[in-house]
């Protein structure tokens, strides 16, 4: 005979699993929370979102609470921490590397490396584009560079984000057109590159801006072309 006493197995009912799916999906969050945050040098704020996940695991009857009033003490206490972790966070200042015509300076692009270099700047009043005499009211800025291929094999050369141009009273010129060699770019072998950009007659400490796949951007200064 079966043991009379023997209680039945409890089934997992679906409230049960909605539970544990919601309890787990929290915990995954303030510990990831907390990783994230140790990771940008808050060790203290990081250990304590690790505490409060590990205050998921505490029984409500334990901190005579209701259960949900349990996970409303915890949520709120996730909001204040992610408030005071988004606060500490400074936004990454910029940096700069600064260079003047003539000067030679690396840059990257994709997995490559080539060497780059500002020869000339010219002003232009008018110029030829696509079979066509293109005028302005300002002037065109045509900016010569070299570009060596430091590798050891023959690769395309093209920016991520194309060069740019900034004058003294800090207004950004995008580029207007580039002339660029058709093919790859061998090894060790400079071509000339150009770049145009439409600009007023008044833009003054003009300063050449190159981005590449490094956090540093590339300031050339052309101040000295006016």
């Amino acid at each position: 005979m079966g043991n009379a006493n023997q209680k039945p197995a409890k089934e997992l009912s679906l409230k049960g699993i909605f539970k544990f799916i919601i309890g787990a999906t929290v915990l995954l969050f303030f510990v990831t929370s907390g990783i994230l945050t140790v990771g940008r040098g808050h060790l203290l704020l990081g250990v304590m979102f690790f505490i409060l996940s590990g205050s998921t695991f505490i029984p409500h009857s334990y901190l005579r609470v209701t259960q949900p009033l349990k996970w409303v003490i915890i949520i709120f206490l996730y909001i204040v921490l992610a408030g005071i972790s988004g606060r500490d966070i400074k936004p990454e200042e910029p940096k700069y590397e600064r260079y003047n015509l003539l000067q030679e300076f690396k840059i990257s692009s994709g997995e490559d490396t080539f060497l780059m270099t500002v020869k000339e700047v010219q002003q232009e009043s008018n110029i030829v584009a696509q079979d066509k005499t293109v005028t302005t009211s300002g002037v065109f800025l045509i900016v010569k560079t070299e570009i060596e291929n430091l590798g050891s094999q023959s690769v395309d050369f093209k920016f991520a984000k194309d060069p740019e141009l900034r004058d003294g009273e800090n207004r950004l010129y995008s580029l207007y057109g580039a002339s660029i060699p058709a093919g790859k770019l061998n090894p060790n072998v400079a071509k000339e590159i150009s770049y145009v950009f439409e600009i007023p007659k008044d833009a003054t400490e003009l300063k050449f801006i190159v981005r590449d796949r490094t956090k540093a951007i590339k300031l050339i200064n052309l101040s000295d072309v006016n």
